[in-house]
């Protein structure tokens, strides 16, 4: 069984250095932004979709969301054992070919469960470019150079939760709600000329593996046993999870708690440029502090600001205050999330597709399974909404402390 590779990667591509270079580093962060574009950019279109379909309540548009995550974690693996396969560039080519072709059926579907179904492979397409995003980093990357571009990498994908519901507030005005999945389906052209155009094959002939169902669960079983994969996985999956259950309330809670309406937008875009700033911050220290210790930091910070959303669930703060122990906390994010990332990877470089596939299918798993959790304590009350962030705070602090020990005697401080 084979995969047609696509065109030839053109001259560009076998240049030296264009894997090293900045322009490799934003084709990656626009393969990570896939999924976070493919959620936040449909938000405003919530109220319409809804009108256009009959649903009873504004609310089931979410649906549109759930169902693309849902498959976006079970196409990680289908997706890494390919990429391990057949090489990155037809694996990526295809994902992008059916990603497209899947928002052109999203916005034409007539009704909700055709949009439904589209959505679902979309979901199932777009786990392609996340995985092969990490396996094409792990195949040109080592140690604290992973780190750090991993880190240039989350920083600029942390664009798509800014710009998204911008952007979909703008084309939805423009042309209605259709229009946003078929600006998505073009969207996905210009990687998809990239990868035909420009980015070279990086896993060699001879370094690809079999489909061999029962050696991809041996493979599977020897990740499963690496306790920095798995440690640092889970850690990513609970931070993730605390971020997607905060953006999952956060209109509610800015709207009822402090008033906020027209200004909701603003305040949400801290979100991002927090992590944003985390992510810049930790590319320019992990090179000489390593990743390990500062994920440890990282992790300790979290819990502080866990602690203080929780306190605020028993004393509501100001508006001013709030925001900045959030950023804080996002701060935190863009550290734990690079180098959580990093380290999970870092010992599976011979079956780089399938630890990307296994760590991601983990991380957005859990995250998935722990938002949920916040957002039906925040339903009963901002307390237990409080209570439950710290709680998924210290239980990052304990995974990152398990995955990555602090080293013994006076060396080993961090």
């Amino acid at each position: 069984m084979t995969l047609p590779p696509g065109p030839s990667p053109g001259p560009c591509a076998t240049a030296p250095g264009w894997t090293g270079g900045p322009g490799f580093i934003l084709f990656v962060a626009a393969l990570m932004a896939v999924l976070s574009l493919s959620l936040d950019i449909l938000l405003p279109a919530f109220p319409a979709m809804a009108a256009s379909y009959g649903l009873a309540d504004a609310g089931e548009s979410r649906l549109t969301l759930t169902v693309f995550v849902l498959a976006f974690g079970l196409g990680h693996l289908l997706h890494g054992a390919l990429a391990d396969r057949f090489g990155r560039r037809p694996v990526l080519s295809w994902a992008l070919v059916v990603f497209a072709a899947c928002g052109v059926w999203a916005a034409l579907a007539p009704g909700f469960d055709q949009h439904l179904a589209a959505r679902f492979v979309q979901g199932l397409a777009a786990a392609g470019p996340r995985v092969v995003a990490v396996a094409l980093l792990r195949d040109t990357r080592e140690g604290p150079g992973l780190a750090r571009d991993m880190s240039r990498v989350m920083m600029i994908f942390m664009l798509a939760p800014i710009l998204g519901p911008v952007l979909g507030q703008g084309i939805m005005a423009a042309a209605g709600w259709r229009a946003i999945p078929l600006v998505l389906a073009l969207a996905a052209l210009v990687p998809l000329a990239i990868t035909w155009l420009v980015l070279p094959e990086t896993l060699p002939p001879g370094a690809r593996r079999a489909l061999d169902p029962a050696s991809y669960g041996r493979t599977l079983t020897g990740l499963l046993r690496t306790r920095v994969t798995v440690g640092n996985t889970l850690a990513a999956g609970m931070a993730y999870g605390l971020m997607f259950g905060f953006i999952g309330i956060s209109p509610a809670l800015y709207q009822t708690r402090f008033g906020v309406g027209e200004g909701f937008a603003a305040l949400f875009s801290t979100v991002g440029l927090g992590i944003a700033a985390g992510s810049w911050l930790n590319a320019r220290i992990v090179t000489r502090a390593g990743p390990a210790p500062v994920l440890r930091r990282a992790a300790r910070g979290l819990v502080v600001c866990g602690a203080a959303l929780a306190g605020f669930g028993l004393a509501p703060p100001p508006l001013v205050l709030f925001q900045a122990v959030l950023v804080a906390a996002m701060v935190c994010m863009g550290f734990a999330f690079a180098n959580c990332s990093a380290l999970a990877i870092a010992p599976h470089r011979h079956v780089a597709g399938q630890a990307a596939a296994l760590t991601g299918a983990m991380t957005i798993s859990l995250s998935a399974v722990v938002a949920e959790a916040l957002g039906r304590a925040y339903a009963v009350s901002f307390t237990l909404f409080g209570a439950g962030w710290l709680a998924g705070a210290v239980a990052v602090l304990a995974l990152v402390a398990a995955a990555n020990p602090q080293p013994a005697g006076p060396g080993g401080r961090g």
